[in-house]
């Protein structure tokens, strides 16, 4: 290698020395002959210098060339859709069936020029898109904007072959002709297997073994557009602000992605009684209920248990008669108003269990024959709400709903959507 380097870096001044000793030569021996025509071979003389150049030029070029190593990479269309205020966080739509995985690295380029480097933290499958944090943005340009339409390059692996020397070539040679000295006892006395008439030996092939491609886990080429040298650079692996950059696991898809439930059924619910004690689940009545997922996966957040937090609203519709006694023929219209907080826990699409805590405020919509002796602000008092459940699954987005609480027992058809 040294003598090829040493090569390579004078040949162009031995031909333009060989070139010029040539012409002078030839001058040399015009002068004596009486010749004055020595302009053309002087310009003579230049051009062959010259030609010299070109030509290392020409074979410096292709050697250079010739050492840039083969990429296995991918290409997406991509479109950006909208970034975070601060211009660190982008979703990006990408117009392929494949998507990029979690953790991998894009460069956005536009006229085969580096714009940005971006690192995917979360795949939209049913949207084509992908949410990435932005790692670096390339001197003299601009962060991309939403609407602006990039292509955006994927290092898949590298396929090198690395070089062999000549030393190597002669040293297998050596390796192959030798006998095995590690071979056991045993070992001759089995006869010498017969070889294919197809191979040829190693000792006399004219050409060396080919090395199969390797794959390598950094590129110079490709990843010194998006990420430094691990090896060379101390903040490899962090953000432009510092942070750390690593995804420790694919995204995990919610078991119930859904935000709105919605439910009808019916059940009992506790009443106060005329002398002020408590009627547990005293009067049947009809129930609906709307709630809104405010969280998911806030404590749990594996594949086979997820959480939720929700705001839920009930509407209970029931009649109570003889409310003052037995023989009292007065009837009041009542709905009961639940608000509270569910916390649920999805062990499958199909099942899961919440618990629930508020408040329940009683409310008179009408009175007929109402008695003397009744105490309707007994009708009208707050008590509070709280129970536990049940959800099993019975169709898409369709849920079979049992509560158990303080306030009511209800069952219904639950909608989520």
């Amino acid at each position: 290698m040294l003598m090829r380097s040493f090569e390579h870096s004078f040949k162009p001044e031995v031909k333009r020395g060989v070139a010029h000793v040539v012409i002078l030569s030839g001058l040399a021996v015009m002068n004596l002959l009486g010749s004055t025509s020595v302009t053309p071979l002087c310009l003579a003389a230049d051009t062959a210098a010259t030609d010299a150049d070109s030509a290392a030029q020409s074979t410096s070029e292709t050697s250079s060339a010739q050492e840039l190593p083969d990429i296995e990479a991918k290409t997406y269309p991509t479109k950006v859709i909208r970034h975070t205020q601060a211009g660190t966080m982008y979703l990006l739509e990408i117009t392929t069936d494949e998507l990029p995985y979690v953790g991998k690295i894009l460069l956005l380029k536009k006229d085969d020029e580096s714009v940005a480097a971006f690192r995917v933290l979360k795949l939209y499958d049913d949207k084509n898109q992908v949410a990435a944090k932005k790692v670096k943005t390339y001197p003299n340009q601009v962060a991309p904007e939403a609407g602006e339409d990039f292509t955006a390059v994927e290092k898949v692996s590298d396929l090198v072959t690395p070089p062999q020397s000549i030393e190597d070539t002669a040293d297998l040679k050596e390796l192959e002709a030798a006998p095995s000295a590690a071979a056991p006892a045993s070992a001759s006395d089995q006869p010498a297997a017969a070889p294919s008439p197809n191979v040829v030996p190693a000792e006399e092939s004219d050409e060396p073994p080919q090395p199969k491609p390797v794959t390598k886990p950094y590129d110079a080429e490709l990843d010194a557009g998006t990420s430094p040298d691990p090896a060379s650079d101390p903040s490899a692996g962090k953000d432009e602000d510092g942070s750390s950059l690593a995804v420790a696991v694919d995204e995990i898809k919610p078991i119930d992605p859904h935000k709105n439930w919605l439910t009808a059924g019916g059940g009992f619910v506790t009443t106060p009684l005329n002398s002020g004690a408590l009627g547990f689940y005293q009067a049947s009545a009809f129930v609906v209920r709307y709630g809104l997922t405010l969280n998911n996966t806030m404590l749990l957040k594996g594949p086979t248990a997820q959480d939720s937090l929700a705001i839920e609203g009930s509407l209970f519709f029931d009649t109570i008669n003889n409310y003052a006694s037995s023989t009292s023929t007065e009837s009041y219209s009542l709905m009961p108003i639940v608000l509270a907080l569910r916390y649920t826990i999805s062990f499958t699409q199909n099942l899961g269990v919440f618990f629930y805590g508020g408040v329940l405020q009683g409310t008179v919509l009408s009175a007929v024959n109402e008695s003397p002796t009744t105490n309707i602000n007994n009708l009208k008092a707050t008590l509070p709400a709280a129970g536990g459940g049940l959800i099993f699954g019975i169709g898409p987005n369709w849920d079979a709903r049992l509560d158990i609480g303080f306030d009511a027992i209800a069952a219904g058809l639950m909608l989520r959507f």
